[in-house]
């Protein structure tokens, strides 16, 4: 299994930075590198989420299912 961990300090309550993260429709507003987010299952540690970005210039697109924490 890969892992990836990444820390950032964040000036907002918890709660503020919850809802920005999770509003999915949102994303690929401020994240050019989303194109789709969908869980599988309500947001709470365990469940899956699955990221979709944007075609390369073959038209594959890059996807990738980690588990929330």
């Amino acid at each position: 299994m890969f892992t990836l961990h990444t820390e950032r300090t964040i000036a907002a309550p918890p709660e503020v930075v919850w809802d920005v993260l999770t509003d999915f429709p949102a994303q690929p507003e401020w994240n050019p590198s989303i194109v789709s987010i969908v869980a599988e299952g309500p947001l709470q540690a365990g469940t899956r989420i699955t990221f979709v970005g944007p075609r390369n210039d073959k038209g594959a697109t890059m996807r990738f299912r980690p588990t929330v924490l």
